[in-house]
């Protein structure tokens, strides 16, 4: 049987060791040019490796990511079509996205093949059938590098009449101080207490307070459901302003929305010895009304 031969020694080692540089790039071009794969595994090897103007460096980083992009294309197409697919292909689909959005978020590739990578993305996040949404409205944010990228890619998601892509165009437009183009978004949906919770925010961010404090006031008798982060906030505001009373029933309200042991502890501990006085019978009624007395008790 024959020895094994090195790297060194093989007949293709040999072969291009012998043959023309215009040879070897033909080769090269060709392979590029047939398996996206190895393209990018070209410009990231030339890249390291051969000293170019930064002009080039940035140009070969935006072929590199569409490259990338050329490779997860089927997969990510066929997990659109059908909903989903094996573990192994969605698994791929999202590191091969999450390369993509590492490679964006360095700074280093030009608009050119940012937008272009954008305009790809942006009809799989309409369609929203692929199982990789979260990876995809990160890459898409993360092609944006001004605030008028960032602005196209709001109009874009408000144009596809979804709730959670209006809420990420409100997102954004709220960072790039489009404040009249947030609001607008914002009042069109006023119905839990998150809601509440950001409104009262952008006005508490922008100075204006007391509106903050009537929003958040009127997101507490108003809303319906998802409270905590708007009762977090008022009682912040509570305590800030030595408002006692206020704040100890905030952390009532809060004990009491889904009791838990946990909650029922917590809100205990929080009580100076008077308070719980007053607040123990309407926490036992509270027990009661929802059926958890005798489970929360024996588990104390």
């Amino acid at each position: 049987m024959a020895k094994s031969k090195t790297k060194k020694d093989t007949a293709l080692a040999k072969l291009i060791a012998a043959a023309p540089p215009k040879a070897l790039s033909e080769l090269i071009l060709n392979l590029a040019k047939n398996y996206p794969e190895i393209r990018r595994e070209c410009f990231d090897y030339l890249k390291e490796n051969t000293a170019v103007s930064k002009m080039l460096q940035r140009q070969s980083e935006g072929e590199a990511i569409m490259s990338i992009w050329a490779e997860l294309l089927p997969g990510l197409e066929d997990l659109d079509a059908y909903g989903g697919g094996s573990y192994g292909m969605e698994d791929q689909v999202w590191e091969l996205l999450y390369e993509i959005t590492k490679r964006l978020t360095s700074k280093k590739v030009d608009e050119t093949y940012r937008r272009e990578i954008l305009d790809s993305v942006l009809p799989f996040i309409q369609s929203g059938n692929s199982g990789a949404g979260d990876a995809l409205d990160e890459l898409a944010y993360a092609a944006c590098y001004s605030a008028s990228e960032l602005r196209y890619l709001a109009e874009s998601l408000e144009t596809m009449h979804d709730d959670w892509q209006t809420r990420n165009a409100r997102n954004i437009y709220r960072q790039i101080g489009d404040h009249d183009k947030y609001l607008e978004l914002r009042l069109k949906y006023m119905e839990i207490g998150s809601d509440y919770h950001d409104l009262a925010g952008f006005y508490w961010e922008t100075g204006e307070k007391e509106k903050s404090i009537q929003i958040a006031q009127k997101g507490l008798k108003k809303a319906t459901g998802r409270m905590d982060e708007l009762r977090a906030f008022m009682a912040e505001r509570a305590q800030e302003s030595g408002d006692r009373a206020t704040w100890i029933e905030l952390q009532f309200d809060q004990a009491t929305d889904s009791l838990t042991l946990d909650k029922y502890k917590k809100f205990k501990n929080a009580c100076k010895t008077e308070e719980w006085k007053e607040y123990e019978p309407r926490l036992l009624k509270k027990m009661k009304d929802t059926g958890k007395t005798r489970r929360i008790c024996e588990k104390g």
